[in-house]
């Protein structure tokens, strides 16, 4: 599954059509199920019974699905030194994240028109850094940084509920992970 995550990634570089569902698919494939597997193997490790590890699996897989969309965030909105990457990187190679893929979404026919024209903009007529100002700035008109933290907040409830499921006494630590993920800023 993460092959094919990751394979859906790169085959969305080359494509415009791609829907937020799409999106959100690739997503859970390329890095939700990973978190997923690894969280499920440690429960079985601990002794877990089939629900728990299932239990834990849903709840890795949301908050795969939160990361993912942290990572997106950080990408435009992180501090370069702290998320250890360029900022404006997947705007530059024109990566299909939540971000994008919901201004589209949102977009007024001019915002829309000014989004196509700075996507397929390959010349060198447009530097790098003012690409990513001009994007950022249509991101910010149509508030997609608020509409994604609102979609992550629906993953970490998702994820909570998981944990609240599975009757564990002590969550303190499996919260606070969850927790450091969702607020991370590298």
């Amino acid at each position: 599954e993460v092959c094919e995550g990751q394979q859906f990634d790169m085959d969305f570089e080359k494509k415009d059509d791609i829907s937020i569902d799409q999106y959100m698919n690739m997503i859970s494939l390329k890095t939700a199920v990973l978190i997923g597997c690894c969280m499920r193997t440690g429960a079985i490790i601990g002794g877990a019974s089939v629900g728990q590890a299932n239990d834990i699996y849903e709840f890795g897989k949301n908050i795969g699905m939160v990361f993912q969309l942290q990572d997106d965030i950080l990408d435009v909105y992180g501090d370069a030194e702290k998320f250890g990457k360029q900022v404006g990187g997947d705007i530059v190679a024109n990566k299909k994240t939540y971000l994008l893929l919901k201004a589209f979404e949102c977009a007024e026919k001019k915002q829309f028109d000014s989004l196509k024209e700075l996507l397929e903009d390959r010349s060198i007529k447009l530097a790098n850094d003012e690409k990513v100002k001009k994007v950022t700035e249509i991101y910010d008109e149509l508030g997609v940084r608020e509409l994604a933290e609102l979609e992550m907040e629906k993953y970490y409830s998702k994820a909570i509920e998981k944990i609240d499921h599975m009757g564990m006494k002590n969550t303190d630590s499996i919260v606070e992970y969850a927790n450091k993920l969702s607020l991370r800023q590298h």
